[in-house]
């Protein structure tokens, strides 16, 4: 899917970006590095503008996350835990150490690989007002494509960068989910049953 957009005219790439990271700021589905790397290397072919593909990105991905932030907050944790398939007690104990440390962990949170896909949600939760966090999520989402588009642009889609990129995620990801179960593991409590139960 993400490769046909090599095929396409430029304003339907655009549009493809805006739709595609639409779905992934809801579903985080695709995943967004890939579409930036691939979509960053075709641009250093003079394919399509990076400055473009970076801004129909982070809007795709903020109106996607500010979708997912206003259902969650209208609905609450019962469907947040359904629709999401996390236990509501997890849900909750997330949202306590969010409120407890302000809206600057919900931007540093949205800057890191596995964790960015809950801010939205953790946000709807507690409420974090609208001034905050619509702000939050765009600067976020801009940093974001622009780190991957420029990958693309200056290693191409194949190149090891990417590859050590992925390890050094994996790697932050494993530090953070250590830190959490050993500091709050009520956050974590119930997500391999909630796993399960899906």
């Amino acid at each position: 899917m993400i490769e046909s957009l090599a095929n396409v005219s430029e304003p339907v790439a655009y549009i493809s970006v805006l739709l595609l990271m639409i779905l992934n700021g809801i579903f985080s589905f695709p995943s967004s590095q890939v579409l930036y790397i691939f979509t960053g290397y075709l641009s250093s072919y003079d394919a399509l503008s990076p400055i473009l593909l970076i801004i129909f990105g982070a809007m795709g991905n903020t109106i996607g996350n500010i979708l997912q932030y206003e259902l969650v907050r209208y609905k609450g944790s019962d469907f947040a835990s359904r629709f999401f398939y996390i236990k509501k007690s997890s849900l909750e104990g997330l949202n306590t150490f969010i409120n407890g440390r302000g809206t600057a962990y919900l931007f540093v949170g949205k800057l890191i690989p596995g964790i960015k896909i809950a801010v939205p949600i953790l946000a709807g939760l507690a409420h974090t007002k609208r001034i905050f966090i619509y702000p939050i999520l765009l600067v976020a989402s801009l940093i974001w494509a622009t780190i991957f588009v420029y990958i693309g642009i200056l290693f191409g889609t194949d190149s090891s960068v990417t590859k050590w990129y992925s390890l050094g995620a994996l790697a932050l990801g494993l530090i953070i989910y250590v830190y959490i179960l050993v500091k709050y593991p009520h956050i974590l409590e119930g997500l391999s049953e909630s796993k399960e139960n899906k």
